[in-house]
């Protein structure tokens, strides 16, 4: 087993400009050893780049990236050895067989961790005997993940891992993930499903416009949210009847009302409840909130 003190990714300053576009502007980020860092962001905010560029699949304009104590900029082959990649545009042999292409995919590094790969055979449906092009969209993100975990390295950089997974193949992912980090691996995943790096990434790391949301900006918006109530409502009623001084604010269809000095959270729930609502919410705020709250516009500044 790793120890899970031991940082296996460092990044820092890291930049890229197409032509006269900024990609990323100075993004800094780090994994431990047996953690999972998440990375959200809406498209184009710059995370496969970011991805890419760690990797050495994209050339950076500035910055340093360490893997296991790597430069993985000035040795990217060195760092591609440590390190399983599941881009978010997975692309198979589709003529190999599921086999095939999987021995083919971890045939690149020295060492397999035949835990992690027996745990993917038992739960995983890929019918490995086929050939990928009888495969659905599932199948082959199912086999991809395989590639880019069975691999005994110290990292795994998954880009968008539940893309075309269903319920049941997104709960085996999870345990998949929670296995990797028991064993002590660093993970680093993006996703756009806050609900699942909710549950599982022990930090999050927002992008918004190439760069990196300061973390003081990311607890104030968590801290306002918990302090009020959070609804979405069926149809937005013209005049709400709430407790005077009640301040209310939108951020696309979600409505924050703040209470005022002496009136609880409690007495603003109770009030909203009267009308027809698809959500409502209160006390500590979940990353999907957070990220409304972030990339809609901040509730306070």
């Amino acid at each position: 087993m790793t120890d899970h003190a031991r940082q296996v990714l460092h990044v820092t300053g890291l930049s890229k400009s197409f032509g006269t576009s900024c990609v990323l502007d100075d993004v800094s980020l780090e994994v431990d050893a047996g953690t999972v860092l998440g990375l959200v962001g809406p498209n184009g905010a710059g995370k496969t780049t970011c991805l890419r560029c760690l990797l050495g699949l994209t050339f950076a304009d500035a910055g340093r990236v360490q893997i296991d104590g790597i430069d993985a900029l000035a040795d990217p082959v060195a760092s591609r050895r440590r390190t399983g990649y599941l881009p978010g545009e997975t692309s198979l042999y589709k003529h190999m067989r599921g086999q095939e292409a999987l021995d083919f995919g971890v045939s690149f590094y020295p060492d397999l961790d035949r835990e992690v790969l027996d745990f993917c055979l038992g739960h995983f449906s890929v019918p490995l005997d086929r050939k990928v092009e009888t495969y659905s969209a599932g199948q082959k993100q199912m086999l991809a993940i395989m590639i880019a975990v069975a691999p005994d390295v110290p990292l795994h950089v998954l880009d968008e891992p539940d893309k075309g997974l269903d319920a049941s193949m997104r709960h085996d992912l999870r345990r998949l993930i929670e296995a990797l980090r028991r064993r002590g691996k660093a993970l680093l995943v993006s996703s756009h499903h806050m609900a699942e790096l909710d549950s599982l990434a022990d930090e999050v790391v927002f992008l918004l416009d190439g760069k990196t949301v300061d973390p003081a900006r990311v607890r104030g918006q968590r801290e306002l949210l918990a302090r009020g109530v959070r609804v979405v409502f069926r149809d937005r009623p013209a005049d709400l009847d709430l407790p005077p001084g009640t301040v209310s604010t939108e951020r696309g269809d979600v409505c924050f009302l703040e209470p005022a000095a002496g009136v609880t959270v409690d007495a603003v729930r109770a009030a909203v409840e009267r009308y027809p609502h698809r959500r409502l919410s209160t006390g500590p705020a979940s990353l999907q909130e957070v990220y409304e709250a972030l990339y809609l516009g901040d509730l306070a500044r």
